[in-house]
């Protein structure tokens, strides 16, 4: 019930501010992200993501914040695709944190994915095809949603290509 998540969404954004600490902000921040982003409010997703952004140098947790790169370029990547070198700037910096920390091959996997993304709408295709293998190495078919969006990026880049056969 959607109505019902932006209720408890907007009670859990007032509790964090109230709170003050930079984890209860970025986490009703993020969700409130991610809730506005399936009721197709994307202005307002990326505002909320932007405000958990505006925490992140106090966050000392290293995997989420990493996390929380990779999720902030990839939401500003679908609403403002313009931007995707700024967002593959960022995903960049993702990748090598999420290297440094504990994170599991699927968030690295996810990178990659929006990797992909960034290097198609930068015209970058070879560029593309490269992420989106890594993608598939990370991810080992753990997600089939990644899987199958990863080869949709392999046929994108491979249609930019000109190698129809290869996209098919």
């Amino acid at each position: 019930d959607l109505l019902r998540a932006e209720q408890f969404a907007s009670q859990l954004l007032a509790t964090a501010e109230e709170l003050g600490t930079p984890r209860a902000i970025i986490a009703a921040n993020w969700n409130a992200a991610r809730l506005a982003q399936l009721t197709g409010d994307e202005e307002m997703a990326l505002a909320r993501m932007e405000r958990a952004w505006a925490e992140r140098s106090n966050y000392d947790d290293a995997r989420n914040r990493a996390r929380l790169i990779g999720a902030y370029a990839g939401l500003r990547l679908e609403v403002r695709p313009g931007e995707a070198a700024e967002c593959r700037d960022l995903l960049l910096q993702a990748v090598r944190e999420l290297r440094e920390s504990s994170a599991g091959s699927l968030d690295l996997a996810d990178c990659f994915h929006l990797l992909a993304i960034a290097e198609i709408e930068l015209g970058n295709a070879e560029e593309s095809l490269r992420y989106a293998l890594k993608g598939l190495e990370e991810n080992n078919d753990t997600s089939t949603e990644l899987t199958a969006s990863l080869q949709v990026r392999i046929g994108q880049a491979h249609l930019m290509l000109n190698q129809r056969d290869e996209a098919t």
